[in-house]
């Protein structure tokens, strides 16, 4: 799963880590591979939010037989028999349509299953857990299950990630409406930033434009430093989870950088994003001033200037969002001559106050607010 209009970018990392692509969708891809390569996608990929493991698909015409054959799923052998369970479902067109119905149908048929087993979830003498992290009980931890009825057919699938992939780690302050960093990354990857390429955020907030390019320039893996729901499975194979981290770390860059700056004139703002920096460890990698954007001259002779302004209620009263928009890109036009820019707006006509013309535009969703993510060479 990733956010709708970066799906390409996410098809393209998952090339990279040498993945089959079977089918796009809006907001998600699918692909048919080991649970090694599902591993070093939560490790690796920057863009996508979560990873399911689609664990059965079959016809189901009436909730009895959904019961049977939910029941057939070897579920001893990928649920922890002492985690809770939390369902999201999604019904269409089908007959065996009522969602609470189906939630109740499919864990009653997990629980039968079990009680065949000798066992039930939520019982702790159910079975062993496995080779399971052990900072956490298994006791405590949630297993998300997706049941997805559509036209009479079921498709069952376990989130694999837990907290959303957008969780690095790092970002403990934030500020204002922060943009999440899967997106902030995949709009550096769609826009085309070379590695070590000089960027500027002059309304950087907490951070989260120049974190990512530094995280990118060091090599550092995204999700190289948290825990995952696989890891809580009976099946999850420890030893291969560290060996690619340990194979991803040491490709990580201890020095460089240093051309990748953010400027904020909210001094908060500037002390979360320090903040973050030294929590990420990319203290070397990205440096943080406070700076009016339509005061203070371009810090560099060319790069990307990435700009992600207020608008909606960060906005306020004192700035028509046309207005602001305009200034924006006045000041682009006069000062950043030669740059590459990527500007986030609010819509259609935020968009067209900036007086760019953008070479591509990527149509997203930030916090419920249509964004358009538009990308140029200032000429």
């Amino acid at each position: 799963m990733c956010a709708p209009g970066l799906e390409s970018v996410c098809v393209d990392e998952l090339r990279q880590l040498g993945v089959q692509v079977s089918a796009r969708l809006r907001g998600g891809i699918e692909f048919t591979d080991s649970l090694s390569t599902a591993y070093a996608v939560h490790l690796h990929v920057r863009c996508a939010g979560r990873v399911l493991l689609r664990v059965a698909e079959f016809r189901a015409g009436a909730y009895e037989e959904l019961f049977h054959r939910t029941r057939r799923i070897l579920w001893e052998t990928l649920l922890h028999p002492r985690c809770e369970l939390e369902f999201r479902v999604f019904t269409n067109r089908s007959r065996a349509g009522h969602s609470g119905k189906l939630e109740e149908t499919v864990r009653a048929a997990i629980r039968r299953r079990w009680m065949d087993q000798g066992g039930e979830p939520g019982r702790a003498d159910a079975g062993n857990g496995g080779d399971r992290p052990e900072t956490q009980g298994a006791s405590t931890f949630v297993q998300r299950v997706y049941v997805r009825m559509e036209e009479n057919r079921c498709a069952i699938s376990m989130d694999m990630t837990g907290p959303s992939l957008h969780f690095r780690g790092y970002r403990t302050e934030v500020h204002r409406a922060p943009l999440r960093e899967t997106m902030a990354a995949g709009l550096l990857l769609a826009a085309g930033r070379r590695p070590e390429e000089p960027l500027l955020d002059p309304m950087c907030g907490s951070g989260v434009f120049p974190l990512e390019a530094a995280l990118m320039d060091a090599g550092k893996p995204p999700g190289a430093g948290r825990e995952f729901a696989f890891m809580f499975w009976p099946g999850f194979r420890k030893a291969a989870w560290a060996y690619l981290v340990k194979q991803a770390c040491s490709r990580i860059r201890i020095s460089g950088g240093g051309r990748i700056l953010g400027r904020d004139v909210d001094p908060k703002a500037l002390k979360a994003a320090e903040t973050n920096a030294r929590n990420a460890g990319l203290e070397g990698w990205c440096a943080f001033e406070r700076m009016d954007f339509f005061q203070a001259p371009p810090p560099f002779d060319h790069g990307m200037v990435v700009l992600n302004p207020p608008y909606g209620k960060r906005l306020g009263a004192t700035l028509s969002q046309e207005r602001l928009f305009d200034r924006i890109g006045r000041k682009l036009r006069r000062e950043y001559r030669g740059w590459k820019a990527l500007v986030l707006a609010p819509g259609n006509e935020a968009a067209q106050a900036l007086g760019l013309r953008a070479e591509r535009i990527f149509r997203l969703d930030h916090g419920g607010i249509p964004v358009h993510a538009l990308y140029t060479r200032i000429r």
